[in-house]
């Protein structure tokens, strides 16, 4: 597990995502528990089970965070710490851990869908050879 460090930057936790609700608040750049005071833009609750980007801070450092589906998260850290929530499974994980079988999963369609774009498109210059 990661350590996530939350707005407040003196106090780390090791809870995850799943064990405790955070909210962030776009306008302040930053994320605060439900066991502080939230920010004077009343911050908009965002639990686990959402599908929305989760921004989260982790190892002290502000995250650039983006989804490449509804499933899977990949967040990167200024110390080039790589974090991976993963919604299906409930669970953070970082890259010295082993991906959960969700990611490999969607890896493997990624890799699938690609290889049928390649065909498509070596099928379509085929056919302009032929014109």
């Amino acid at each position: 597990m990661v350590k996530s460090s939350m707005c407040n930057k003196d106090f780390q936790t090791e809870r995850t995502l799943t064990n405790h609700n955070c909210a962030y608040c776009w306008k302040c750049n930053k994320l605060s528990s439900t066991y502080q005071k939230f920010c004077q833009h009343k911050c908009v609750e965002q639990k686990s089970t959402d599908t929305r980007p989760f921004e989260y801070i982790c190892a002290g450092n502000m995250v650039k965070s983006s989804m490449c589906n509804k499933d899977f998260q990949t967040e990167r850290t200024l110390t080039n710490h790589n974090c991976a929530y993963c919604w299906k499974c409930n669970k953070l994980s970082s890259t010295y851990q082993k991906f959960c079988q969700h990611k490999r999963e969607r890896e493997r369609e990624i890799e699938r869908v690609e290889r049928e774009r390649e065909r498509e498109r070596y099928r379509d210059r085929e056919r302009e050879r032929e014109r």
